[in-house]
């Protein structure tokens, strides 16, 4: 009986502690969409910076850092390596709706968002 007494606080104690990083990681899709949806060309210094916070993020997923890289490098679009993972993380069934969603438009992305993509990246955002 006392194996069970403590595997439920234990269990309880796991998803305290997960949730602020599942937060954090939608919070930062929602962020990274919002930049995206108002870019033009590339980011600006201040929202490279921001990015290149989340990018550096150990409490974040690869997918998430991989995007952020991917955004914070980009020159009017993405390079070759980075559509590559880009294109994995939109194919990825394992990964959240809205961070497939964000990485297939950044991946087609060509000097600014058009009509379709930002309506996709509004929606993210909200």
């Amino acid at each position: 009986m006392k194996r069970k007494t403590l595997l439920v606080p234990g269990l309880v104690l796991g998803l305290i502690l997960a949730l602020p990083t599942a937060l954090a990681a939608d919070g930062n899709i929602a962020r990274m969409a919002t930049i995206l949806s108002h870019l033009n060309h590339y980011p600006s210094n201040s929202e490279k910076d921001e990015l290149s916070r989340i990018a550096a993020d150990q409490g974040q997923t690869e997918a998430v850092r991989s995007i952020a890289r991917a955004m914070m490098n980009m020159r009017h679009h993405v390079s070759a390596g980075d559509r590559e993972r880009l294109d994995k993380i939109a194919q990825d069934s394992a990964q959240p709706r809205e961070g497939r969603e964000l990485a297939a438009v950044l991946s087609g992305l060509n000097h600014k968002p058009g009509r379709r993509a930002l309506s996709v990246l509004r929606e993210i955002a909200d």
